[in-house]
């Protein structure tokens, strides 16, 4: 959110985060980039109760509990499980966000995922609905699915 800010400072941007000490520290990295953004503390949607967005970036955590063992041990031991991991599959906050976000997207309104490795398909269709369009996976720079985006129908 502080990078979106930063290059189109046109923008409104809100972020949330389920963890205080996660958005303290984004605070502190947006006034370090001079940027004013607002921050919400609360669990997915929730903060955004009565809001409306043209667009909806979101890193959600996304690996399932059962491939924690194969994970890096710098990122098992380091990085906070909250952050990490999405039920068992890894899809959960995936399955959440097609159940609570349609009205807090205005008509036309965009989204983008960060995805985990082979989720592509999956998130695909779990969005394949006449509330959406436009449903696409994108790769990052070395070749894996990394991002899916789409579309709010009118």
């Amino acid at each position: 959110s502080i990078s979106l800010k930063k290059h189109l400072p046109q923008l409104t941007v809100v972020m949330s985060d389920v963890s205080a000490a996660a958005l303290a520290l984004a605070l502190e990295n947006a006034a370090r980039n001079e940027v004013e953004v607002e921050a919400l503390c609360g669990d997915l949607l929730t903060p955004f109760a009565g809001r409306q967005a043209d667009f909806v970036v979101s890193n959600p955590p996304y690996i399932g509990t059962g491939q924690l063992l194969s994970l890096q041990p710098e990122i098992r031991q380091f990085e906070p499980h909250l952050a990490l991991f999405a039920g068992e599959s890894g899809l959960e906050c995936y399955e959440r966000f097609k159940a609570q976000l349609h009205p807090y997207l205005r008509p036309g309104g965009r989204v983008w995922f960060e995805l985990g490795d082979h989720q592509g398909e999956a998130v695909t269709s779990l969005f394949k609905s006449p509330q959406w369009k436009n449903g696409t996976v994108s790769n990052d720079w070395s070749g894996m699915e990394r991002f899916f985006s789409l579309e709010k129908v009118d």
